[in-house]
């Protein structure tokens, strides 16, 4: 999926908002242990066995997943591959934004 500037700049304030008011979860192993998300964003990067698990997870809960470039860049944080959103007007505007962004 690509994203103009601007809707990327959106999504990447959506995440912040979030996790200041603290209604993210990072990690493959958090999101597993999480039964109430809105929306799962893995980096392309993530093993193929990890992204089964959480996929699999996210369809049994009825969550979206999508899957983008450096989620590093998204969160201001190196190493994570895994994040889940539980506010759910922060995951609607952050999935406005992606579909948004498509073709772009």
């Amino acid at each position: 999926m690509t994203l103009s500037q601007a809707n990327y700049t959106k999504i990447k304030s959506y995440v912040g908002f979030a996790i200041r008011a603290g209604k993210t979860v990072l990690g493959t192993d958090n999101i597993l242990n999480t039964k109430k998300l809105h929306i799962v964003i893995l980096d392309d990067t993530l093993s193929e066995n990890a992204v089964k698990k959480i996929k699999n997870h996210c369809e049994a809960i009825n969550c979206p997943l999508h899957i983008v470039k450096d989620t590093a860049k998204l969160l201001a944080k190196e190493g994570c591959k895994a994040f889940g959103i539980r506010d759910k007007s922060l995951a609607k505007a952050i999935i406005k934004c992606a579909l948004d962004g498509v073709g772009t």
